[in-house]
């Protein structure tokens, strides 16, 4: 006669699922690890200086680039650069020039007091988040699509260059005037009640 089952149904369904949860917070703890090592980590306590990065600078096999905790510095994104994606954490008075191939088009920051981002190549989507002030500025309209913001504080000043070829006579190639939206005014007016709302004033479609 075989020996009873030391779990009946109930129990077992309980240890698979904990089984099931065990793996899934190792396979989160791996991926986690593997983004982290992809990364290239630049500022962490920098006061006041300027740094440019170039493709030799980065870190073997990091795909994206992460300023964070940074004062009062600049950081120059060399066009010889190319990454995934952009990110930029707690940083005040900062300057970000981004002149490399972001190969998503898509730049987030985080937790920044008066940011400066100046976009010198194709930035489609720049998402920012728990900000108070930010600076956006495009080398080139072509270059922006939307600019999208969750729990921000104080303004956004956005400036748009004209593209090549666009405009003629008197002011050519100075772009659009800079635009001047109030972060949290915009959250509140938003249509669709989204944590985000698009900043509609100055997307480059009509």
């Amino acid at each position: 006669m075989a020996p009873p089952p030391l779990t009946g149904p109930a129990e077992a369904a309980d240890l698979a699922k904990r089984d099931a949860l065990r793996a899934a917070k190792a396979s989160w703890h791996a991926n986690e690890r593997a983004t982290l090592s992809a990364k290239h980590f630049v500022g962490d306590g920098d006061v006041g200086v300027r740094t440019t990065l170039r493709s030799s600078d980065l870190a073997p096999g990091a795909n994206a680039i992460h300023v964070r905790n940074a004062t009062d510095c600049e950081y120059v994104l060399e066009s010889d650069v190319r990454v995934a994606k952009v990110f930029v954490e707690a940083c005040a008075r900062c300057v970000v020039t981004v002149r490399c191939a972001v190969v998503t088009e898509h730049l987030e920051a985080w937790g920044c007091d008066a940011l400066t981002l100046r976009c010198e190549a194709p930035i489609a989507t720049v998402q920012l988040d728990g900000m108070k002030d930010a600076t956006v500025t495009y080398a080139n309209r072509t270059f922006f699509g939307a600019v999208v913001h969750a729990t921000c504080d104080g303004f956004l000043n956005l400036s748009l260059a004209r593209g090549e070829g666009e405009g003629e006579g008197e002011g050519e190639g100075e772009g659009e005037p800079p635009v001047v939206v109030d972060l949290v005014a915009a959250e509140v007016r938003s249509r669709h009640w989204t944590p985000y709302d698009r900043v509609r004033e100055v997307d480059a479609d009509p």
